[in-house]
């Protein structure tokens, strides 16, 4: 590598302008006086390379600032390479006041002329020639300008790449749930709704082609299946449609204060017939004050109330309890639904209210079940500001809570 020497002070008048010439090619000197180029010319000491020739490796000891003549120059860190630069460039400015360690190497790509700058020439140069260094200074601090803008304009890329990043993540996760639901929709229709059917159509048909011959016991029996079915059928589609317009976006929230004592009696009441079919009890608790209102949409919590009562009867075994309660803290009431049935593995708990999971299981009765109705519930719950959860083991029952606010 060149070492520095002392200011040739012979230089010819041709040398000198070629010198001159160069560093007028460069940016940062386009408005500096000629005297100055001039000193600072002088100052220049000229180095000739081989192609292949390393200047500096990374973590040699600063000593110069490099102009290029004539060939290029790359600037890396092994084989991964930052910048290459040519005629009319320069590099290392900051080993003029920063005796730090070079942070990467550099090497000719060609064979090149360059002409240096070091630090004991400015230095001397800083002390005796007040115009040219203040110039000097004036280059390093539109350099320094210069990477600062840089720099600020990769920071915005950065931003930017973050952002279409995770756009991209939430569209992809978007397209995720479409494929899913579109899954979900392909399985209903094609196992869990035609099923039911099919079992109906086979009653019904046994029915109409042997109708006299059967006992009235018998004739019970089957309205009673046919009841069971179509309630079941009717279960579904309501929750179908539902889904459906809630994926299409055509649900609008209305929220309102209303009482959920009322939902829960009123859903009670419309379950009545298939507890008695099961012989199931169901025990309700209100630990909530009479004037205990929550803000939400009445629609919305009264399918959710349904489902979870209905869930809660179809997985119960014959002859067993079911605890529904609602109790109520400072700002939520919690409405919570018990039962005594076959429960859920921990393993499955994850499973729920999850449209990527196709997880269902059959009833004590054989009822069969779609997962769409959690679903439901998971969704309506979050769009009302609550949260729902469930507490299971299997073979010890479930107990599914949700929590809404309270309106104030």
């Amino acid at each position: 590598m060149w070492k520095s020497s002392k200011i040739d002070k012979s230089i010819d008048e041709y040398e000198l302008q070629r010198r001159i010439d160069v560093l007028q090619a460069i940016g940062i000197f386009s408005d500096t006086k000629e005297k100055v180029l001039k000193e600072i010319a002088i100052s220049l000491k000229p180095q000739s390379t081989d192609e292949g020739t390393v200047l500096f490796h990374k973590g040699d000891e600063r000593d110069a600032m490099y102009f290029i003549v004539e060939g290029s120059i790359i600037i890396h860190d092994g084989d991964y390479i930052y910048r290459t630069l040519c005629r009319g460039e320069f590099f290392g400015e900051y080993a003029l006041i920063d005796p730090a360690v070079r942070s990467t190497s550099a090497t000719t790509v060609t064979k090149s002329e360059l002409l240096l700058l070091d630090q004991k020439t400015f230095n001397d140069i800083m002390s005796n020639k007040i115009e040219v260094s203040r110039e000097i200074l004036k280059i390093l601090i539109r350099r320094l300008r210069d990477y600062n803008v840089l720099e600020a304009n990769l920071n915005q890329r950065s931003i930017e790449i973050k952002r279409q990043k995770h756009e991209l993540e939430h569209q992809h996760k978007k397209l995720r749930e479409l494929n899913a639901t579109k899954d979900k929709f392909f399985s209903i229709v094609a196992h869990d709704l035609k099923n039911p059917i099919g079992a109906l159509t086979s009653l019904l048909e046994l029915l109409h082609s042997n109708f006299d011959s059967w006992e009235h016991d018998q004739l019970k029996s089957f309205v009673q299946e046919i009841y069971q079915h179509s309630g079941n059928i009717m279960n579904l589609l309501e929750n179908l449609l539902v889904w459906s317009k809630s994926q299409r976006d055509m649900i609008t929230i209305e929220k309102e204060k209303f009482s959920l004592v009322e939902i829960i009696s009123t859903t009670l009441d419309l379950m009545m017939s298939y507890c008695q079919q099961k012989n199931i009890i169901i025990n309700y608790l209100n630990n909530s004050s009479d004037d205990c209102k929550v803000i939400a949409d009445k629609n919305m919590i009264l399918t959710v109330v349904r489902n979870l009562i209905s869930n809660a009867i179809k997985y119960s075994f014959p002859a067993s309890e079911i605890d529904v309660a609602i109790y109520q803290n400072d700002s939520q009431i919690v409405f919570s639904v018990k039962d005594n049935g076959v429960g859920i593995d921990k393993s499955n708990i994850n499973k729920l209210f999850r449209i990527d999971v196709n997880y269902t299981t059959t009833g004590t009765a054989n009822e069969t079940g779609t997962g769409l109705g959690l679903i439901l519930c998971k969704e309506f719950i979050s769009k009302n500001d609550g949260d729902i959860w469930v507490e299971s083991q299997s073979g010890k029952g479930s107990t599914f809570k949700f929590w809404l606010p309270i309106a104030k």
